[in-house]
């Protein structure tokens, strides 16, 4: 039985709660290494048939286009690369175009994995089926929150195995020391408690490599909107209004027995459009704020880390 009074990253048993998401749902905090937690730390998504579809598409090609831009210049040329958790295989495709790189990509999700496979991006479902053995570059971008707590070292030490010797490992994560997190507790953008079971800080990823098999950088903080949407009031609001999203509208209504079916699917693509705009406006009036705001916060929301493999000494579990 797990203990949620021992810290599962430094085993400090100096924990604390920081707050309640709801009657069943709560957030504690290490306050030895800064390790924040969900309890019960529990995943309710089955990333294999519910986490990507269709409709994400272009989202996660924009999110790969950024995350390829803020790391091309670190990436040498021809290498062999492994993206861990890489939907629809968009970055691994700038690798193999851009960088010339032999790539592999590793996707539970079945609808997200064959998009990718089609795309000539050779996809697995888990590490033990690869093709390859050792690669010089991993990345792991917006994974290790959605691991469970109990999992983490053995994740990042089965990851850090498939590293050639000097080989670099790029993880980017939300950040558990951001001030956003602090002062917004369970409205925080990022808390997403169906999918993130967990923040790291940069004294905890400290905790999460103390050996001399791995070297730990911590590149940068920087803002959540520098590649995620900044937050929206407006669409806080609709999610309290309305909780079904619009293909389940659009569902209910092709299910009705009412003639006018199509004028009522065609009003509620209207609606939705309309209701765009206003987001867009909205976040375009909001965007000097967000600007400023970070200027001056201590901490940002997502952590860039760096590490690399020295001795190759260590082994998938």
């Amino acid at each position: 039985m797990l203990n949620n009074n021992i810290c599962d990253i430094c085993n400090s048993e100096n924990i604390d709660t920081i707050f309640r998401y709801n009657n069943t749902l709560y957030y504690t905090k290490c306050l030895c290494c800064g390790f924040i937690k969900k309890n019960p730390n529990i995943v309710t998504i089955d990333y294999s048939i519910e986490y990507h579809t269709k409709e994400k598409l272009y989202y996660s090609k924009s999110l790969a286009n950024n995350y390829f831009k803020r790391l091309a210049k670190k990436i040498n040329p021809n290498q062999y690369c492994l993206e861990i958790g890489g939907s629809f295989g968009f970055f691994s495709k700038y690798l193999q175009e851009y960088k010339q790189c032999i790539v592999r990509n590793i996707e539970p999700s079945i609808f997200a994995a064959s998009y990718a496979n089609s795309q000539n991006i050779r996809t697995f479902n888990n590490i033990y089926d690869l093709d390859i053995k050792l690669f010089d570059y991993i990345f792991l971008f917006h994974v290790v929150e959605h691991i469970k707590a109990a999992d983490i070292k053995n994740f990042i030490n089965n990851a850090m195995a498939l590293l050639k010797q000097g080989g670099v490992c790029y993880i980017f994560t939300p950040n558990a020391n951001s001030f956003s997190l602090k002062l917004l507790g369970k409205y925080y953008t990022w808390l997403a408690p169906d999918e993130h079971t967990n923040f790291l800080s940069s004294n905890s990823l400290n905790y999460l490599v103390d050996n001399n098999e791995i070297t730990l950088s911590i590149l940068e903080e920087i803002p959540a909107f520098i590649h995620y949407p900044m937050p929206s009031f407006l669409s806080f609001i609709r999610k309290k209004l309305f909780k079904h999203k619009v293909n389940d509208f659009i569902e209910l209504s092709e299910n009705t027995n009412v003639k006018p079916k199509l004028k009522k699917i065609k009003l509620i693509l209207v609606l939705k459009n309309i209701f765009s705009i206003f987001v867009k406006l909205e976040r375009l009036l909001f965007y000097p704020i967000y600007r400023f705001y970070n200027m001056f916060s201590s901490h940002k929301d997502e952590l860039v880390i760096e590490l690399k493999n020295v001795k190759n000494n260590l082994k998938i579990k």
